[in-house]
């Protein structure tokens, strides 16, 4: 992973999968809905993925504070109005922050 002089991260895979996984992913994902994005690393995909799949909502997460700032920088570039904030969520953790008493994304429905 490499990183510039602002809080933008770069992952070198990004460019080669990115067409690849967006592809599957108009396969199977549903319509609709929100879709939790676990361990997103830098933000680079998520801001590809997001205009090619609204309506759907894209919520990234990351446990790592570095790469969640990452991705608040990536949105900020690319602003969409279906991709949130990113969020605190380890998934090795036995209990996930996914529920309406404390998940603190703003106006996310659940």
């Amino acid at each position: 992973m490499n990183t510039n002089s602002d809080r933008k991260h770069f992952a070198p895979a990004t460019q080669g999968n990115r067409e690849a996984i967006l592809e599957v992913l108009l396969q199977v994902l549903p319509a609709n809905g929100t879709i939790s994005e676990i361990a997103s690393g830098t933000g680079e995909q998520a801001v590809f993925f997001v205009p090619h799949l609204a309506p759907r909502k894209w919520l990234p997460s990351d446990p790592n504070p570095i790469l969640r700032n990452s991705i608040a920088a990536w949105s900020e570039e690319f602003k969409s109005e279906n991709l949130y904030p990113p969020i605190d969520l380890d998934a090795q953790l036995p209990t996930w922050p996914m529920d309406k008493d404390t998940l603190s994304i703003g106006q996310l429905p659940l």
